[in-house]
């Protein structure tokens, strides 16, 4: 695919290399623009350090914002002075692939306004809709929300620039949900920016149920689909209605028995307290997961990224693939509040446990890869962290692979179809032949992932 990256003249990279400043031991020290290999840019105060890598202080402009640069990620780096003349197309842009290398309370308004920053040069052939028409306001279906009112018993409506929710709660509760959710569908068009592909345009704004009570979460599930969520569900989106639903996560039973346990009598004031903050922590952390797990979901439908059937087993897509692509998205509260690929460490701990002791061969690996029967079934226990760990992998390692990859599937018919040894050559076209030594890469590259019990959820049952 075309790129339309600027390219400096063999004279201007000889200025660049003789006036750049340099430490004592030779390593770049000053003020640069580094160009990324996915066309991003990212500026600021630079360190280089021994490994090659790069620290970048105050980085786009933001005081305090310190980012880490690995050498693998690096096309150019130019002094600032000379940035101008380096790539007329460039704009102060953050990669998503950059980890925050300073801990600091960051705020999620900080970090759209680093996101905005992030400009693909994409091959104009191929875009699909501008970035300006998948930012504009979405039309609302008036007749389908109509219906949504009639089901949910309720006329309390909320209208934002991409969603439509029709709820039965408090007004602040429904606001704070809508605003995750334009959130989730502003990095979901910076995801598809990053990745070159030819975004849709949905047709009309997504909708949105939010009940007040787990009980008429369920309830409505039993009359509008006639299926029984009363097992745990804590979220979903139906393909087959285009809707998503959500509800207050302190109402789901467990969660309100512990709230009533700790205001009950007898309960000591300090003991009472110390349950509230950890049931808080708890429905804090599961709001987010959650919701925009089950927003990414219904985004990615809606934009073309997969097929409409994509959670079903005879989709032409692989399952692991269609979540652990919406596992990019779902991350637990840190202060770096944000994130495509941010670490997980909920999957991450879910993964290491589950597979501890097990042997997942090639041979196992390419099942799961290329055999949606695998998923279904568990065979190798929970898939979903397993799916996570393989499209965090290819993420972080294998970004540009990982990008063609999306581009080949971009945009399939729910109709399409492949045989699990078409699904195998297309897997191996991109990130090559699932064999030991290919195992032995990805094992590495999850072991070394820093885990921090700290981020996991309380344990409140």
């Amino acid at each position: 695919m075309k790129r339309t990256l600027g390219v400096l003249s063999v004279a201007a990279i000889l200025l660049a290399v003789l006036s750049a400043a340099q430490s004592s031991d030779g390593l770049l020290q000053g003020r640069y623009r580094i160009i990324l290999m996915n066309g991003n840019t990212v500026e600021g105060d630079v360190t280089q350090r021994p490994d090659g890598s790069y620290l970048v202080e105050n980085a786009n402009g933001r005081k305090g914002i310190t980012v880490t640069v690995r050498k693998a990620e690096v096309r150019q780096v130019v002094p600032i002075e000379e940035a101008k003349g380096a790539d007329p197309a460039a704009r102060p842009g953050m990669s998503m692939g950059v980890t925050s290398a300073r801990r600091r309370a960051i705020q999620d308004s900080e970090i759209e306004e680093i996101l905005l920053g992030i400009k693909a040069n994409v091959d104009p052939e191929a875009i699909g809709v501008k970035r300006e028409d998948m930012m504009a306001p979405l039309p609302l279906d008036e007749a389908s929300v109509a219906e949504m009112v009639r089901l949910a018993g309720s006329d309390k409506k909320l209208v934002t620039d991409h969603f439509v929710m029709v709820y039965t709660g408090p007004d602040k509760a429904a606001r704070a949900l809508l605003t995750r959710l334009e959130a989730v569908w502003r990095w979901n068009v910076r995801f598809i920016e990053m990745n070159q592909l030819p975004a849709r345009r949905p047709e009309h704004k997504l909708e949105i149920y939010f009940f007040h009570t787990f009980d008429e979460f369920v309830a409505h599930a039993k009359t509008a689909y006639g299926t029984d969520v009363s097992g745990g569900v804590l979220g979903y989106y139906r393909p087959d209605s285009n809707r998503s639903h959500f509800f207050e996560m302190a109402t789901y039973p467990p969660v309100a028995r512990r709230l009533e346990q700790a205001s009950q009598k007898g309960v000591p004031a300090r003991d009472g307290r110390q349950l509230r903050n950890t049931v808080n922590r708890w429905v804090e952390y599961q709001n987010i997961e959650v919701i925009q797990h089950e927003a990414g979901h219904h985004i990615h439908f809606n934009i073309g990224l997969f097929p409409m059937n994509g959670l079903e087993r005879e989709s032409g897509i692989p399952r692991w693939l269609v979540e652990g692509t919406t596992m990019l998205f779902e991350f637990p509260p840190n202060e770096s509040g944000a994130g495509i690929g941010t670490i997980n460490h909920k999957r991450l701990y879910e993964f290491r446990n589950q597979t501890a002791g097990m042997r997942m061969g090639a041979n196992e690996w390419k099942r799961f890869i290329i055999d949606d029967t695998i998923w279904f079934t568990n065979a190798y226990g929970f898939s979903y962290p397993i799916g996570w760990a393989l499209v965090q992998y290819l993420w972080k390692e294998h970004r540009e692979d990982y990008s063609r990859y999306m581009r080949e599937v971009f945009g399939r018919e729910p109709d399409f179809r492949m045989t699990e040894t078409e699904r195998e050559a297309e897997f191996e076209k991109f990130f090559g032949r699932v064999d030991d030594a290919w195992v032995k890469k990805f094992r590495a590259f999850v072991e070394r992932l820093r885990f921090m019990k700290s981020r996991l959820p309380p344990e409140i049952f």
